[in-house]
This record gives C-alpha cells, sequence and structure tokens, in this order.
C-alpha cells in the first residue's frame, strides 16, 4: 500500500516544491551546523515552530487532495459499476427476447462494444 501512496499523483504533486524545500532547509542547516562551523557559537538555527507549522499545511493539503482524489475513484467506480449493470440487463433483455441468432450475435456485438 505504501508504494501506491508514493506513485499517487497527489503525493508526488507535494514532492516538489514543498517536500523539496523543507528538506533542502533541514538538510542544509544540518551539513552547515556539523562540519562547517567550528564553535556553538555561531551554528544557525531555525524556531521549531516554523518547520511545525509548514509540516501542519503539508499534512492538511496531502488531506485534502488524498480525499478529493478518492471521491472521484468511488465517483468513477459507481459509474462503471451502473454500466457493466445496464450492459448486463441489455444482454440478458436481448437474449430473452429476440429471435433470431443473427440479430442476437449482432445485438450482443454491439453492446460488447
Amino acid at each position: 500500500h505504501m508504494l501506491t501512496t508514493f506513485g499517487s499523483s497527489p503525493f508526488q504533486r507535494l514532492m516538489f516544491p514543498d517536500f523539496f524545500v523543507t528538506s533542502m532547509i533541514a538538510g542544509s542547516l544540518t551539513y552547515y551546523n556539523n562540519f562547517v562551523v567550528i564553535d556553538a557559537s555561531s551554528q544557525l538555527w531555525i524556531d521549531g515552530s516554523g518547520f511545525a507549522a509548514a509540516t501542519t499545511a503539508i499534512a492538511l493539503m496531502t488531506g485534502f487532495r488524498l480525499n478529493a482524489s478518492n471521491a472521484r475513484y468511488a465517483e468513477g467506480r459507481k459509474l462503471i459499476g451502473a454500466v457493466h449493470s445496464t450492459s448486463r440487463d441489455l444482454a440478458t433483455n436481448t437474449m430473452m427476447w429476440i429471435k433470431l441468432r443473427e440479430d442476437k450475435k449482432r445485438m450482443i456485438n454491439l453492446i460488447k462494444a
């Protein structure tokens, strides 16, 4: 299930710029503080409330986008089910009411199309 989540269109739309920018800022600060700076007084830091707000916003956007895509999927599935049921009913009525074999075969081929 995780592979379908990472491959979904809403998740990939959030990868860049939202996740990418947040990861680049955090990674750059970590690299600078651990490998570039010698003394602790010149280290850079960012208040955590900014990242908390950003991740909350990203989580809300993800939730709304995934909810919308799931609603579209459910609506499409409902419509495909209605088409399937109607075509099965039409095929049953065709087999029951049309007498000539050639006409039955032609009608069933039209229903399949």
